[in-house]
């Protein structure tokens, strides 16, 4: 399935690809343990995850929307605020929104907690996350 996933995600023009988002990141998703060790695949899978977590979030699937966002961030690594601070940002800000809209108030506040109290993330970049605690 990964290797379909890649066919799909190498020969769809940019402009398409937002039509078969969901099908092409889950079918990328099935193949998480191939890309483990290539830095760059993850990074364009923590890419898509994100770009489908939002697509999911505006189409209020907030599950699929969380799931998606999970993916993400479990791909960019220990080292991601270092690594990929802008990326890493708007994956955990984006779950932790997700989270609340589900109404999981643990889910929510386990990603808050890579955020808020993250020495890495700079004051301006906790505001989002703050403004979601709020509205929970």
């Amino acid at each position: 399935q990964y290797q379909i996933g890649e066919v799909l995600l190498n020969n769809t023009p940019e402009s398409e690809l937002t039509h078969i988002l969901f099908l092409v990141t889950d079918l990328l998703n099935h193949g998480i343990e191939i890309v483990t060790e290539d830095e760059e695949r993850r990074h364009v899978m923590s890419q898509l995850n994100l770009r489908a977590g939002k697509r999911a979030m505006k189409a209020s699937a907030f599950d699929l929307a969380a799931s998606y966002l999970e993916v993400g961030i479990k791909m960019l690594g220990e080292n991601k605020w270092r690594n990929q601070y802008k990326l890493s940002l708007d994956l955990v800000s984006t779950a932790a929104e997700a989270e609340c809209c589900n109404g999981n108030t643990e889910g929510m506040q386990k990603y808050l907690n890579l955020l808020l109290p993250n020495a890495a993330v700079q004051f301006q970049d906790k505001i989002r996350p703050y403004s979601t605690l709020i509205h929970s």
